[in-house]
């Protein structure tokens, strides 16, 4: 049984080994993948924000004075003066006008 026990620890302690050289190998890939991330987004950013390149600056122009615009008040409106409806206080619709015959 003895035999057995220090069997089975050797077995554990294989497994263990190969299980942290697993990962080991695993987080150098991380670390890999991770700097070639960090690199492509520093790529996409200056494809996103492209340096200016440097040339002499032109003398700087004498801005005008800005043209002002004369104000213009706002046009009114002539108030819509609502039409007169005749109703009778009975509610009925008002006489038909009379005619005059000649």
């Amino acid at each position: 049984m003895l035999k057995d026990l220090l069997a089975f620890q050797q077995q554990i302690v294989a497994q263990t080994q190969a299980e942290t050289q697993l990962l080991g190998s695993q987080q150098a890939e991380i670390k890999r993948l991770s700097e070639q991330m960090t690199a492509l987004a520093a790529k996409l950013d200056t494809l996103q924000h492209p340096v200016v390149s440097v040339q002499p600056a032109a003398p700087a122009a004498v801005p005008k004075p800005a043209v002002s615009k004369p104000i213009v008040p706002p046009v009114r409106k002539k108030p819509v003066v609502p039409k007169p409806v005749d109703v009778s206080p009975t509610g009925a619709p008002p006489p038909a006008p009379l005619q005059l015959s000649r």
